[in-house]
Order: C-alpha cells, then structure tokens, then sequence
C-alpha cells in the first residue's frame, strides 16, 4: 500500500497515510512529471466518485479519473483521480468533506443558520475549530459563529 502524495510504502492492514491523512492505494502510481498531476483519490465506489466529479465541475478544477476494470473480468471496478498540483491540497480536503457526508448521511449542519450543508455548495472550514459553515453564513457573521470560538480565518473548500 503507498500514499499517493508522499509515496510512503506501509504493509497490508493500513487503509490511510500517517502524515497525510489520505486513503492509501494499491500500488505506487506513476505520473508523468511533464504532465503536472497527482493522483489523490482511488476508490472502488462509484457514487462517491461521482460526488467527488460533481464538486470539482462546481469549483472548476481540472481532473482526470481512469476508470475501468484493466480488461480483467475477475478485477473490481475501481476509479483513479487526478489533479493538477497546484490544487491536490484543497481538492484532497473537500474529498475528506465528501467522503464524511457519504458515509454519513446525517450531513454537517452549519452552526449559523442550522441548515444542512449540501455537497454541491461553497463551504469554508474556521481555521481555529475547523467546523464547517456555508461560506454566505461565514460571511454574514464575519468568522465562525460557533459558541466560544474566535476563529476569523478559515479555508474555502
């Protein structure tokens, strides 16, 4: 099992990167260094890979995915992401957002106006608490409205 960003190599049993907090891949991917992409996402589910494709068509980041079963009947479906370089980081943080909401369907509620969060909408995460808020609401309040916290800067995702 490797880590797609690092490239750390870790035995059989470990399913996410130590440093990274990525899900880890089968094999190490091999990227083409002129072609400026990093492979951050492999899944064998293709519901929430097309999550995942629905909010990078809405934020307008670049991807690649291969998909298919490598001409080999006996192998599961399985999906690669791509993405340029210069937005692995953020794209690997709204993954880690969308993934939490396909796995649980009670969904994050923003603390402002109580509403659920939809997958498709703009979000920003309070650098302090990291709770996750629409980004109107962030706005409307000017940082974070969850009680006691002073967080006035956060991540766009």
């Amino acid at each position: 099992m490797f880590c797609p960003k690092c490239k750390s190599e870790y035995r059989k049993g470990f399913d996410r990167c130590a440093e990274c907090n990525i899900p880890l891949v089968e094999k190490e991917e091999v990227v083409n260094p002129e072609s400026d992409l990093e492979s951050i996402f492999q899944t064998k589910d293709s519901s929430l890979l097309e999550k995942i494709l629905v909010r990078l068509e809405a934020k307008k980041i670049p991807y690649l995915v291969q998909a298919g079963t490598a001409f080999n009947s006996r192998l599961a479906w399985q999906g690669v992401l791509y993405v340029p370089y210069s937005e692995a980081d953020k794209t690997i943080r709204m993954i880690e957002l969308i993934e939490r909401d396909h796995s649980n369907p009670a969904h994050r509620e923003c603390p402002y106006c109580r509403n659920v969060i939809q997958t498709e909408e703009d979000v920003i995460s309070c650098d302090n608490c990291k709770t996750d808020h629409h980004l109107e609401c962030w706005h409307e309040k000017e940082g974070c409205s969850v009680y006691g916290c002073l967080g006035q800067t956060g991540q766009v995702l």
